[in-house]
């Protein structure tokens, strides 16, 4: 056995789930819609009289499996190995669950350890249990859709001097200017992101931003079609203004079918939600 995997061992070995609370597995991801926490949503009045107002609803083309991050540029190996150092908090060269663990109780999330770990396994090419540089380079590169990857991503722009722990325009500008990017793209990074602020408190949090990469459903979505469906309003009335708000036709009428056979649709939490009870993965 190597010095290194001999080292590795014995950092594992130590590990405790010492999380603040417990979280349900993460399920599937609802696929093809790209949707932000709803400020103030007014449900029907009456099955004949169909009132939406002030939902703040992006609509992608994007797979959720796919970043959000422009796609055009490949992130230098020298800024993806900035990042791998926000990781490798001991300077091992590799981060295991507890490292991460550390990154992630920063952003206020506490995660059990079973969830650490697969974040870690969904990269971990080797399967020794760790991320070393050359495994988070290829994650970066290839931005699939990981909780590592988004966490990652989060990090990446949270650079602000005056906030942490949130996205700020003045933080992504200040990233990616150290980047070397170009205004241009500066500018329409900033526009993403902040248009996720519907509240105007000129901060993204991350629960917010992993709901915009991740396409998740809020789950005030599914209380309107569910109190909809229950006033007797048609789903010739309900399914136009789900795709005017970012739902495909496949997914609008799952959801409503759900709801007509099942009830309530009510989702699993994952490790964004603890303690927030607006946004839920969809069950399988």
């Amino acid at each position: 056995m190597s010095d290194d995997e001999s080292e590795r061992r014995d950092h594992s070995d130590g590990e405790t789930d010492i999380s603040a609370a417990g979280t349900a597995e993460t399920e599937e991801i609802v696929k093809n819609t790209t949707v932000t926490p709803i400020a103030d949503a007014e449900k029907l009045v009456s099955p004949d009289i169909l009132r939406v107002e002030e939902l703040q609803i992006a609509t992608s083309t994007h797979s959720p499996q796919v970043s959000k991050a422009p796609v055009h540029k490949i992130e230098s190996e020298s800024a993806s190995y900035m990042l791998f150092e926000k990781f490798d908090v001991y300077n091992k060269g590799f981060f295991g669950p507890q490292e991460l663990k550390a990154v992630v109780n920063g952003l206020r999330l506490f995660p059990r350890l079973t969830e650490l770990k697969a974040m870690i396994k969904a990269v971990d090419t080797n399967e020794d249990g760790f991320i070393d540089f050359d495994e988070f380079r290829a994650m970066r590169c290839q931005r699939t859709m990981h909780d590592l990857y988004i966490i990652s991503e989060f990090k990446r722009l949270d650079a602000s001097i005056v906030i942490r722990g949130s996205l700020t325009a003045d933080g992504i500008k200040r990233a990616l200017q150290k980047e070397g990017a170009t205004d241009h793209d500066i500018s329409s990074r900033i526009r993403e992101i902040m248009a996720l602020d519907s509240a105007g408190t000129g901060k993204v949090s991350f629960s917010v931003f992993y709901n915009y990469c991740c396409n998740r459903v809020p789950d005030e979505w599914l209380e309107w079609i569910y109190e909809n469906i229950m006033r007797g309003v048609t789903d010739y009335k309900i399914i136009p203004v789900l795709l005017s708000n970012g739902f495909s036709e496949e997914q609008a009428a799952s959801l409503i079918n759900a709801t007509r056979e099942g009830g309530r649709q009510m989702m699993r939490r994952n490790f964004v939600d603890l303690g927030r009870g607006y946004v839920y993965t969809m069950s399988s």
